[in-house]
C-alpha cells in the first residue's frame, strides 16, 4: 500500500444537510467516505484531502472563510494528513497535487468524493491522471440528484481502471 494513496475530493459542509449546495446521498456517501479513510489509517497509508475554495465573486457556495467550506468534520484530516486547496473542478489545474503524488511515488489511487459529474469527473479525465491506476469508490460519491450521479458511472468507469464498492474494496484491502 506505499505506492496507494486515498483522495477524497470535497467532503465539505456545503454539500451536507444545512450547506448552500445540498448533494443527494451526500450522508450515505460521507459514511463509506469516513470507513476508508478509517481503513486507510489503520494500515498507515497515504491520505489526501481536496478542498474546494471559489475564487468567484460572491460565491454561490464554497465561499472563503465560511464554514460550508470547511472538510465535513467526520472525515476531517488529522495529524500529517495533506490538504490540497483547489480553485478549479480538476484537482490537478493550479495545484501542488501532482507534485505531492510523485514525491510519494503514488502509483495507484482510490477515489471518492463530491460532486460524481463535477470534480470527480474532471479528476479523472484530467491528462495528469492518466499515468495513476484510478479505483473510483461509487457508493462514496454524490451528485445533486441520484440521476445525474448514476448517468455520471458509465463514463468514469471508461476514464478509471475499476469502479468499485465501498465493501468491495475494503474486503480486498489488508
Amino acid at each position: 500500500m506505499k505506492k496507494t494513496a486515498l483522495v477524497l475530493i470535497d467532503l465539505q459542509n456545503d454539500y451536507f444537510p444545512g450547506g448552500r449546495c445540498v448533494l443527494e446521498n451526500s450522508l450515505v456517501a460521507c459514511q463509506n467516505a469516513k470507513r476508508l479513510l478509517l481503513r486507510f489509517r489503520e494500515l498507515g497509508s497515504r491520505i489526501i484531502h481536496i478542498q474546494h475554495e471559489s475564487n468567484r465573486p460572491d460565491p454561490a457556495f464554497f465561499a472563503p472563510g465560511t464554514d460550508g467550506m470547511k472538510i465535513k468534520s467526520d472525515v476531517a484530516p488529522v495529524q500529517d494528513e495533506k490538504v490540497i486547496l483547489k480553485h478549479k473542478p480538476s484537482s490537478f489545474i493550479a495545484t501542488e497535487l501532482q507534485a505531492h503524488l510523485e514525491a510519494l511515488g503514488i502509483k495507484k489511487i482510490i477515489l471518492a468524493g463530491m460532486q460524481t459529474n463535477v470534480c470527480v469527473k474532471a479528476f479523472v479525465i484530467d491528462p495528469q491522471s492518466k499515468s495513476y491506476d484510478i479505483s473510483i469508490i461509487h457508493d462514496a460519491l454524490a451528485a445533486a440528484t441520484k440521476e445525474i450521479h448514476v448517468n455520471t458511472l458509465p463514463l468514469l468507469a471508461r476514464e478509471c481502471s475499476r469502479l468499485i464498492s465501498t465493501d468491495d474494496l475494503l474486503d480486498n484491502l489488508k
